[in-house]
C-alpha cells in the first residue's frame, strides 16, 4: 500500500515517521490498516500544502 523498501521502511520506523510493524507470529510481520491510511493522509496534507505554497508565490511573483 505505501510502496516502499524494506530499507526505507525501517528506516522510517526507526526515525517514528512510519507505524511500528506489529509481529504476526514467526517471521512475519504486520501493520495497523488505520496507522498506514493516517500515514498517507498526513504525507498527502503535506505535498498538497507545498502546492499550495508554490502557487501562491507564484501569483506573487506574476504581480510585480
Amino acid at each position: 500500500m505505501a510502496g516502499l523498501s524494506r530499507t526505507t521502511l525501517w528506516r522510517l520506523e526507526s526515525k517514528g515517521e512510519f507505524p511500528r510493524r506489529v509481529s504476526l507470529g514467526g517471521n512475519s510481520v504486520g501493520w495497523k490498516l488505520s496507522e498506514i491510511k493516517q500515514w498517507i493522509d498526513e504525507r498527502l496534507e503535506k505535498i498538497y500544502c507545498v502546492y499550495i505554497l508554490v502557487y501562491i508565490f507564484k501569483l506573487e511573483t506574476q504581480k510585480t
